[in-house]
């Protein structure tokens, strides 16, 4: 269970055919009252439809989730480029007309990673939107998480997001109305290749603040529990870090694959796990560093009827059927595009990733996103496909 901005208490619960995001409210609300009407009627393009329910005097609202990936999960080892930025920034846009349209106020929208949806398939994005919240939540906490997550290799979408973010900051809902929209289309001009973008400081210009926002601004400036001089800082540094070191990365791998490839990464034989015996075999007592692990032993998912046997080569490993976007095509139909993934954390954990038909562990299934440590023998279940964990 986590806790939402303002206290709310959240979390993820099933029935017997879907998920649910679950809200406690801190009193009961009224339920008469226009905007818990609207969002009662469902079917509003980008937010999650709802439903208030009471438990022993206590009112919930819960928000259907099925079938949805969290945008903070998803993202959890990937990274964020233009297109996705793009058609968020047009989900945003649409978003903006419809919430007009209903006469509800953004303010109540969660920008929370976490309780922002999408729809693969669809490429269609979901909110939280909790009626009346007594604390907004900021648009900068989105962009703080897609500081993050950008992929640094493309030095213009770092800028343009950075500029975004300061410019959220200082204006809040007037850059978020409209100027926004138009700095994503001017990154949409930019081409992706560095040595033939201008620079992305010409392209983002500082935009003026508006005489009605210039008064407040600088009262917010001169008495901060941290100066939003320093934040931004603090921002800028961070990007210049995560540049540096995904640089590195990149130089570090590409000196070690030039190694392999001249036949240099080789070590003798040594002490290894149990689950490597099979790799010693086809490889004679020679084998690649790339094949020992450093920290673990490898493990391995087994199909029950003993025809796949998957080696988890990475600490972070997706099962489900979305080529491209798994470590493990299960090409089952009760399996879901995203089903589930195996974390290395010092011990194996199961994390069930918003399933559709549920992922198991002995017979028992877990909550979206809940996970279970897993021990050598385990069953476990991605919808009907059964596997063991060895």
């Amino acid at each position: 269970m986590s806790q939402a901005e303002r206290g709310t208490k959240m979390e993820y619960i099933r029935n017997l055919h879907s998920n649910y995001l679950r809200s406690q409210l801190e009193e009961k609300p009224e339920e008469q009252s226009y905007r818990y009407r609207i969002i009662s009627r469902g079917g509003i393009s980008g937010l999650l439809d709802c439903e208030l329910r009471y438990m022993n005097e206590d009112a919930f609202l819960y928000y259907d989730i099925t079938s949805k990936q969290s945008v903070a999960q998803f993202f959890a080892r990937k990274t964020i480029g233009r297109e996705w930025l793009r058609d968020f920034m047009y989900f945003l846009q649409s978003l903006h007309r419809e919430l007009d349209r209903f006469l509800l106020d953004e303010q109540d929208c969660m920008w929370n990673p976490e309780y922002i949806f999408q729809d693969l398939d669809k490429k269609a994005f979901y909110l939280v939107y909790e009626p009346y919240r007594k604390q907004e939540s900021k648009f900068t906490e989105f962009l703080e998480f897609l500081i993050e997550h950008l992929d640094y290799e493309d030095d213009v979408l770092v800028e343009c997001v950075y500029h975004m973010y300061e410019q959220a900051d200082a204006l809040g809902d007037i850059y978020l109305q409209e100027q926004i929209f138009a700095d994503m289309a001017k990154l949409e001009n930019v081409p992706e290749c560095k040595e033939e973008a201008e620079s992305a400081e010409d392209v983002f210009t500082e935009i003026p603040l508006r005489e009605e926002r210039t008064a407040y601004v600088a009262e917010s400036r001169s008495n901060p529990v941290v100066s939003k001089e320093d934040k931004k800082a603090g921002l800028w540094a961070l990007f210049e870090s995560r540049r540096k070191r995904d640089r590195q990365e990149r130089e570090k791998y590409r000196q070690e694959a030039s190694r392999a490839m001249n036949g240099l990464m080789v070590a003798e034989e040594g002490v290894y796990c149990e689950e490597e015996e099979s790799v010693r075999e086809e490889c004679g007592s020679t084998v690649y560093v790339e094949n020992i692990q450093q920290e673990r032993c490898l493990r391995r998912l087994i199909s029950a009827e003993g025809d796949m046997d998957c080696v988890l080569s990475q600490k972070d490993f997706i099962i489900g059927k979305k080529k491209g976007e798994v470590d493990l095509v299960l090409s089952d139909a009760s399996v879901s595009r995203i089903h589930a993934r195996i974390v290395y954390d010092g011990e194996y954990y199961l994390e069930d990733m918003n399933s559709t038909n549920g992922t198991f562990k002995n017979g028992l299934r877990l909550l979206p996103y809940e996970k279970r440590i897993l021990q050598s023998g385990d069953e476990v279940a991605f919808g009907k496909k059964v596997m063991i964990f060895r």
